[in-house]
């Protein structure tokens, strides 16, 4: 079940009444503090983040923006409490996120209750939809590809093969687009682990590649994946072969 977790650094009496206030509607809340091993710890199971800014909000930032790829390919509701002098410190660090709302303090518990309690309906609904996981150290063509695509499908975003193989230990996806050429961890190798754990040998993917001559094209295909996609490709045509490649399976 996805759950609530509450960003703060202290369990302050208006942390108690939001959690109280959450809990009667049925949602799973957690108060967590403003550290890398307590966001790590839930970010799988989070489907909102409710940041709760106060004195030492300017301390949370540097955390915050250590973890951007958790705000991005893991959970994109993000929403922030505090004055108007803390939107404005967080904003460069959230802006990443097309998620994030803010709403200021004093705070009105029923307005962030309704809201909260949307996004949970959404993503229950969310959740039905086939998972794609992009595959790429090039975060920004990796958050351009999840773009394109998050209106039809849960996108999740790994920036590196050992980032992919860790994710999907816990998690499952319906199709992965790997990228061909990655330093450390290649394409070649990230998909020669997925095909030797019996976990992962049955999802498909797709590489992406940046070369489409009959020389590079025949070299990626001869590893077998299950077809490929140039870089180059437009957003419709991306969207239409993903699509047709969920439903039809090839």
């Amino acid at each position: 079940m996805s759950q609530v977790s509450i960003i703060s650094v202290t369990e302050t009496f208006t942390v108690k009444g939001i959690i109280k206030k959450l809990q009667e509607f049925g949602m799973e809340v957690e108060s967590i503090s403003a550290t890398d091993e307590a966001i790590e710890r839930t970010v799988e199971n989070t489907a909102v983040y409710i940041i709760m800014a106060n004195d030492s909000a300017a301390n949370m930032v540097g955390v915050i923006d250590d973890h951007k790829d958790v705000f991005t390919a893991h959970c994109e509701h993000v929403l922030l409490i505090g004055t108007k002098n803390d939107s404005k410190i967080f904003e460069n660090y959230l802006s990443f996120n097309e998620g994030w709302e803010f709403f200021e303090r004093p705070i009105d518990v029923s307005e962030l209750v309704t809201k909260t309690q949307r996004i949970m309906e959404e993503e229950n609904t969310f959740e039905k939809k086939p998972c794609i996981l992009i595959v790429d150290d090039d975060i920004t063509y990796c958050e351009m590809i999840r773009g394109w695509l998050k209106d039809f499908f849960r996108v999740r975003m790994a920036n590196s093969g050992v980032n992919a193989i860790t994710w999907l230990a816990n998690n499952h996806a319906d199709l992965i687009l790997l990228d061909y050429e990655m330093p450390i961890t290649s394409g070649p190798k990230v998909l020669e682990m997925l095909r030797s754990e019996e976990e992962t040998a049955n999802i498909p993917v797709l590489f992406l590649t940046g070369v489409g001559d009959k020389a590079s094209i025949t070299r990626v295909l001869s590893l077998k994946p299950n077809g490929y996609l140039l870089k180059s490709i437009k957003k419709k045509d991306l969207i239409e072969q993903v699509s047709r490649f969920l439903i039809e399976g090839q």
